[in-house]
């Protein structure tokens, strides 16, 4: 009879429990608690664990959603409380009311942001995150990805300033693509009145041409050389906008602007007692108007001269530019490699 009463107090005891708080040294355990303990000399004990990471599962095996312990191990983090945010299968333990202590370095494995926060102010000095420093304020690093990244709807993306240094400074290659930006090949990054920049083609194709060496066995002699002859150069080596004529050894000239001349030639002649006087001009054909635009002219020389000519000069469109030169003796002859002649030309500026 004694132990039939024992198993009912013991099953209505149970009972009662499980319907309502139980209270550790008060008789009245607040409702909202399962459990509720008083003291007022002694504390609670919480497994003292030594956690390797804080995505460690295998020193507690399928820790529970919430599952409180005291880390013990500071290789893994501070000291203290700690609590699992995760699942038992992807645990992440977080430390509970805890202040940084600096430096403070972890690591986590997450398909989202480790460390994420939210600024719901609306001026302009609501910063979500804020750095400070003598050298560098804010870093990334990534060895396959992004070191930083910044988006926007509708505002700026990254915001980067100095009062008297670089605002940007890129060592490495650049890319500017995306959202209003066209980007091809032989575009020039250019600037509207308000500085917005956007690739844009240039506004005239590349003029320029080079023809180098001398043709034809490197004669130049017309009645004993003293008369100009058209200077036969040799291999075209570019022709940007085709209008330069390589079988005229001339140069059309395609926009009224201003453009850049240099020729070069080498007069030779066997005999070191024979002296001559050679002259290379770069001239203009207007119409029927032949101007000089440069002269290179050297008297009594021997055995071998150089002439050069470099002008900037300001051209309508439809003249026509070319080399000429003239021994001023016969038997004189020029040097036909590419290194010791050629005619070169291009558009600096169009008007």
């Amino acid at each position: 009879m004694k132990k039939l009463f024992i198993v009912l107090v013991t099953m209505l005891f149970g009972r009662n429990a499980c319907a309502q708080s139980v209270g550790i040294n008060t008789n009245s355990p607040h409702p909202s608690s399962v459990l509720d303990i008083s003291s007022t000399t002694k504390g609670v004990l919480f497994p003292k664990i030594s956690l390797q990471s804080a995505t460690d599962k295998i020193t507690i095996p399928s820790p529970a959603n919430a599952l409180l312990v005291y880390n013990t191990n500071t290789q893994m983090g501070t000291e203290g409380l700690y609590y699992n945010s995760g699942d038992s299968n992807n645990p992440f333990w977080r430390i509970i009311g805890s202040k940084l202590s600096f430096p403070f370095s972890q690591t986590g494995s997450s398909n989202v942001a480790l460390f994420y926060v939210a600024n719901s102010g609306n001026s302009q000095n609501s910063i979500a995150i804020s750095g400070s420093s003598e050298v560098i304020g804010v870093r990334g690093a990534s060895d396959t990805g992004i070191g930083v990244s910044g988006t926007s709807s509708s505002g700026v993306g990254v915001l980067a300033s100095s009062t008297s240094g670089l605002a940007l400074h890129v060592s490495g290659s650049l890319k500017i693509a995306g959202n209003g930006q066209s980007p091809g090949q032989g575009k020039i990054l250019t600037s509207d009145a308000n500085g917005n920049a956007t690739w844009q083609a240039p506004a005239v194709n590349i003029i320029a041409f080079s023809e180098l060496g001398i043709g034809g066995g490197g004669n130049i002699n017309s009645s004993g050389g003293l008369d100009f002859v058209t200077v036969n150069f040799g291999n075209i080596a570019y022709n940007h906008g085709g209008d330069y004529n390589p079988f005229a050894d001339s140069f059309l000239v395609p926009f009224n602007g201003i453009y850049h001349f240099d020729a070069m030639v080498e007069w030779t002649h066997g005999d070191p007692s024979l002296q001559f006087s050679p002259s290379l001009q770069l001239v203009r054909f207007r119409g029927n108007d032949l101007t000089e635009l440069a002269l290179d002219f050297k008297y009594n020389v021997s055995s071998k001269y150089t002439s050069t000519i470099s002008i900037d000069c300001q051209l309508q469109q439809g003249d026509i530019v070319f080399v000429r030169g003239k021994s001023g003796v016969n038997g004189v002859e020029l040097e036909t490699s590419n290194s010791t002649a050629h005619f070169n030309g291009r558009m600096l500026q169009k008007l």
